[in-house]
């Protein structure tokens, strides 16, 4: 119990002050990417926009969250904002992720709105190109992930990498194992590991706590308790 709450009241509590802080500064950062693309052509900025607003309109932040409670865990923070903005890539990999998702999935609604390839396919009135578009969108998130994703700590970094290949590796497992006739256990949990408990918690926990130069028993131990939860 923390005071008269419960473990996860207070657990949601706390993520819901993160992300309001969160969301105030990732929104701040990609306000900058769209004016800055809007220089080099308007229709760039038009499309960024539709990028800035999935990632804005909806989800619970929970891998930024983890990068800085991770963080927290080892180090008292003396630079919120800092940390904060280090907390932007994990976000922009999970938007990407979604965006391409959505598009493999033909699915028409996200968090209760219209997909991405949707509200491309209605601006240029064609299917094929919004799902097109989409793919770009989500590529140009995932380049913006990496370009932001700024440290000296090459753990911090190699963890990050990790995170996103193992993404990737999860989807295609994911959707190969639909085409074979069985598929055992060992793929199932390869999927749910590298689909969503690496990149979701462990790697995210792992990030946070090497931002903050955490001893590899922690690291170990951190990444043990990700992916067990």
């Amino acid at each position: 119990m923390a005071g008269s709450l419960t473990n996860s009241e207070f657990a949601f509590k706390k993520l819901g002050e993160f992300k309001n802080k969160f969301d105030r500064v990732v929104r701040q950062f990609l306000d900058g990417e769209v004016k800055r693309a809007n220089k080099i052509n308007p229709e760039l900025g038009k499309m960024l926009k539709i990028g800035v607003n999935f990632v804005i309109d909806g989800g619970k932040r929970l891998r930024p969250a983890f990068i800085y409670f991770g963080y927290k865990a080892v180090r008292r923070v003396q630079d919120e904002h800092a940390l904060l903005r280090a907390s932007i890539p994990i976000e922009l990999v999970h938007a990407s992720a979604l965006i391409h998702d959505d598009v493999i999935d033909n699915s028409d609604t996200r968090r209760g709105k219209p997909t991405v390839h949707k509200v491309f396919a209605e601006m240029f009135k064609n299917s094929k190109k919004g799902e097109s578009l989409a793919i770009i969108l989500g590529d140009l998130l995932f380049s913006l992930a990496d370009a932001t994703f700024s440290t000296k700590s090459k753990l911090a970094k190699m963890f990050f990498d990790e995170a996103k290949k193992e993404v990737n590796f999860g989807q295609y497992l994911d959707i190969a194992g639909d085409s074979l006739a069985t598929v055992d256990y060992n793929w199932i949990m390869q999927v749910m590991r590298y689909k969503t408990a690496g990149y979701t918690i462990e790697k995210p926990l792992t990030i946070g706590a090497a931002l903050g130069g955490a001893s590899e028993t922690i690291i170990s131990n951190l990444s043990k308790y990700g992916i067990n939860l």
